[in-house]
Parts: C-alpha cells; sequence; structure tokens
C-alpha cells in the first residue's frame, strides 16, 4: 500500500473559521493515523483531510481510510 500524498494544505485564521469550514464540507472524524497520530476527516465528496493544527489541514490523495 502507498502512502498519502499531501495535494493541498488548507490553513484558515482562526479555529473557529477551520470549524465552520469542516460543517460546509460535511467532514466528519474517521480516525487517527497511524503514522502521525493526527486526526484524519473525511468529507461528503470522500476528499481526506489530515489535521495538522488547529488551524492548518492537509487534502490527501491515495489514503484508505
Amino acid at each position: 500500500m502507498s502512502k498519502p500524498t499531501v495535494v493541498q494544505t488548507l490553513a484558515f485564521v482562526t479555529p473557529a473559521e477551520a470549524d465552520n469550514r469542516l460543517r460546509l464540507l460535511n467532514a466528519r472524524f474517521v480516525k487517527m493515523d497511524p503514522d502521525t497520530g493526527q486526526r484524519l476527516f473525511k468529507t461528503a465528496a470522500g476528499v481526506v483531510l489530515r489535521q495538522k493544527s488547529g488551524v492548518q489541514y492537509e487534502v490527501l490523495a491515495n489514503c484508505v481510510c
């Protein structure tokens, strides 16, 4: 199995803005990333996001979760 690839980084101004964007994307918590221990979210469209910090997320490709 190949490692996930970071396609894009999303950065928000505040944690509240990040929470609002995740809600708009209908993103739900899926699991913890076994390699990094960071939280993984999946949007309604099937896009996987990895939380880097309270205001920064990475869009992942080739992620099985």
